[in-house]
């Protein structure tokens, strides 16, 4: 092999895991699995093929999707290989607890023993999968600590026991051991890489993702052999109201964190619509989704920040009426840090999903447009300071507030139509005959209701054109606006939509006088094409513009 190639990730993994896991399962099987209970020697033994298993699947899994990759990354919290690995644990510690319920014969001592080892196996589980570690100050130094005590009781009480029972010990000591060289050592090795950069060690750093995961999974199994073979000495025989209560554990503790903490995630990953919008200090909106209408509105925002720059922040839920941009309602919350549902990858930012619902004292208005925004601001004293937008796939209203969703109240129902159309475009859009005055006076505003209906969902903006042609000079003045102006572009016009909107066209004073034919019609603002029309018959209006009669305009 030349100095240029390296083996694959996957292989130099699998290397890894076999040389790691061979010898030692080979010894477990040698001499510790003969003096396990048959109950014991099953549960081990399911528990080692579940272990091998999900080793093989994170190796060499090819997601297609983020999802795969984070529910089955070894190297990653709040997912499968964490939560078997935590159920390990919580199992090593009900069946230490149990034997010591069951050892009355022995001394005190052992039994107080038996409680202390099944505390701290409590205290693995939960770390294993909640990682609360890095918010401990100077952990490190406490879980040695903590490690050293746990293996000077141990020594001390292999002192005094049997043979057999000091196999269970040393067992469980090995176990701890890994666990602490995994959790600890290994998770020192990318300083000490690059302390050692100068002699170019290549790989070092690529060797440090996942052997910390192997070490602590086996770690954890043999933990959990040594807690089985203590309770195979405590229960040789045990009932199966015990071995259905140690099951029930491991199953309960495994769905508990499922519901509270995988369920959240694939939750999102799944049905939560992706956003990507980066504020100051590095507080990014990675997705969100809306419950209700515009008249009772609830929702959830998921946001990735570290813990550290979470704290102190709140953020802002406005409903403004794009019109007028009078706020219809608002909320002002604080963030809530206790509400992470999982740990990304990048940087050891935390993702944090924040529910809320938005209280408005009168619903608004059918049929106008209205924005949802989200202001970020941060806690500064009797300050609260918006923090600016650095960046952002949706539109912005300002440098601070991000419009998460155009929403609309339609009306309860429509009135019926009295009369035929005039007009009825390609797009499903329809128009009423306007009631047009007999004369108009130029530098005066001209009073023209339209009446609209849509029979279909409107998917883009439209503008309505005016076109007024002299009789005698042949000339033309144009009037351009949405069809029922600002307060709701026919993008979110929708089936069954009927409504009016009364123009006030301005006429120039210098307009000539005369008689005047009038025509309106619909184009499409991205490329401003006219939108075919028909009459009643169907027959297609010229240049798909529709006549609307003749008027007098004078002069003042």
């Amino acid at each position: 092999m030349d100095a240029g190639t390296e083996l694959p990730r996957e292989a130099l993994f699998s290397l890894f895991a076999l040389l790691l896991y061979l010898p030692v399962c080979l010894a477990v099987f040698r001499w510790l699995f003969p003096r396990l209970s048959a109950f014991s020697r099953r549960l081990a033994g399911a528990m080692l093929l579940a272990q091998a298993l999900l080793i093989v699947i994170s190796l060499w899994l090819r997601p297609s999707m983020g999802i795969e990759e984070w529910l089955w990354d070894l190297d990653l919290e709040w997912n499968i290989p964490s939560a078997l690995a935590s159920a390990q644990l919580a199992l090593a510690a009900g069946l230490t607890l149990a034997a010591g319920a069951r050892a009355r014969a022995q001394s005190r001592w052992r039994r107080a023993y038996l409680l202390g080892i099944s505390l701290v196996f409590l205290l693995l589980a939960l770390e294993e999968f909640y990682s609360w570690k890095s918010s401990i100050p100077d952990w490190r130094n406490r879980y040695l600590l903590l490690g050293a005590a746990t293996a000077g009781a141990t020594l001390l009480l292999a002192a005094r026991s049997s043979w057999r029972a000091r196999l269970w010990l040393f067992c469980l000591l090995t176990g701890l051991a890994l666990l602490a060289l995994g959790g600890i050592v290994f998770d020192r090795l990318p300083a000490f890489c690059l302390r050692l950069d100068f002699l170019q060690l290549r790989g070092c750093m690529g060797m440090t993702k996942v052997p910390d995961e192997l070490l602590e999974a086996l770690g954890s199994w043999l933990a959990l052999v040594a807690a089985l073979g203590l309770f195979s000495d405590a229960a040789p025989a045990a009932s199966r109201h015990w071995q259905r209560a140690l099951l029930a554990l491991a199953a309960l503790w495994f769905c508990w964190h499922a519901h509270f903490a995988l369920l959240p995630t694939l939750e999102f990953w799944l049905t939560v619509p992706r956003a990507s919008a980066q504020f100051e200090d590095a507080i990014e909106l990675i997705g969100y989704r809306m419950f209700g209408d515009a008249a009772a509105l609830s929702g959830e925002l998921y946001f990735a920040a570290l813990p550290a720059e979470y704290a102190g922040l709140g953020y802002s839920i406005t409903l403004l009426d794009q019109a007028s941009q009078a706020p219809l309602a608002s909320l002002d919350a604080d963030a809530e840090r206790r509400s992470g549902i999982w740990p990304q990858r990048k940087g050891g930012r935390q993702v944090y999903r924040e529910a809320f619902a938005l209280h408005q004292p009168q619903p608004p208005a059918p049929n106008r447009a209205l924005w949802l925004l989200l202001t970020v601001w941060r806690r500064e004293g009797a300050e609260f300071l918006s923090r600016p937008l650095i960046s952002s796939e949706r539109p912005l209203l300002d440098e601070t507030s991000l419009i998460l969703q155009e929403l609309l109240l339609p009306a309860a129902s429509a009135p019926a139509a009295t009369s035929t159309p005039l007009a009825r475009f390609d797009n499903g859009f329809m128009l009423q005959m306007p009631p047009l005055p007999a004369s108009a006076q130029a530098g005066g505003d001209l009073a023209l209701e339209f009446s609209w209906g849509s029979a279909a969902a409107g998917e883009e903006d439209h503008a309505q054109f005016l076109h007024f042609g002299h009789e005698a000079s042949g000339a033309w003045w144009v009037f351009d606006a949405p069809p029922l102006g600002a307060r709701l572009p026919t993008r979110l016009w929708y089936s069954g939509l009927s409504e009016s909107e009364t123009w006030q066209v301005p006429l120039p004073a210098e307009l000539a006088p005369g008689r005047y034919q009038v025509f309106t019609g619909l184009y499409r603002m991205r490329d401003k094409e006219r939108v075919p029309a028909a009459d009643a018959q169907g027959q297609p209006f010229l240049d798909a513009r529709i006549p609307l009669g003749s008027l007098i305009i004078s002069n003042s």
